[in-house]
């Protein structure tokens, strides 16, 4: 997107002069194995086609500040996403609270939340953040490079995060994206139920991966 508006001209007269929203990837690295991931998912990395991956990459700061600027000039909103999480990048909160300095209408941080404890929530949300799209697996293979007993501290961890958000701005939100295993779906709603009790400005979504797991537990189509 960054890359189409630096020649808008082309489309503007017939749309609208700039982007809304501008997502910004700021590496090429991650720290779980999410199913429906194209990048890093198990089954479907194995289908990339380019050594894009082959050695860890960075967006350069000079580019995402050139982006941020732009995109203040366009009053659209940010999103940090992937391939790689945003959060394993330290220059993260730089960037939300530049953003918000040229600008930029809204920034939102899609992340699998692997990183993510209250006091950095908390951190991001007093630089700038806007939005929060949060992912949640209940699959046996996501969370293999972390430690053992991760989920639990995890689920507490969003758990904790959820209850700070109602002391916090009233524009800020959060979306839980959720994905489980068929018969991991009584401890998913119990998590989902716990959530929603917490805030009416927590939005949860889920889908069942049954059907789509191959013979060791991998996503496919």
């Amino acid at each position: 997107m960054y890359n189409l508006s630096m020649q808008w001209n082309v489309v503007k007269d017939s749309y609208f002069k700039y982007p809304r929203e501008i997502w910004i990837a700021l590496l090429n690295t991650c720290n779980t194995n999410c199913l429906f991931c194209p990048w890093f998912g198990f089954s479907l990395s194995k289908t990339l086609r380019n050594d894009y991956f082959k050695t860890d990459k960075k967006i350069a700061t000079a580019q995402v500040e050139n982006i941020l600027q732009y995109a203040g000039k366009a009053r659209a909103k940010c999103i940090f996403s992937g391939p790689g999480d945003p959060l394993l990048d330290e220059r993260l909160g730089n960037f939300v609270k530049h953003a918000k300095e040229y600008g930029v209408s809204s920034v939102e941080i899609a992340t699998n939340g692997v990183l993510l404890t209250p006091k950095k929530f908390l951190e991001l949300v007093i630089s700038g953040v806007d939005s929060w799209v949060i992912s949640v697996l209940f699959t046996k293979e996501t969370y293999e490079r972390c430690e053992e007993g991760f989920f639990e501290v995890f689920k507490q961890n969003l758990i904790e995060i959820a209850k700070l958000i109602e002391s916090l701005k009233p524009s800020l939100s959060i979306h839980f994206a959720i994905m489980y295993e068929e018969h991991r779906m009584v401890e998913m709603l119990v998590f989902w139920n716990r959530i929603v009790s917490l805030s009416h400005r927590i939005k949860v979504t889920s889908s069942c991966c049954t059907g789509c797991a191959g013979a060791n537990g991998e996503y496919v189509d």
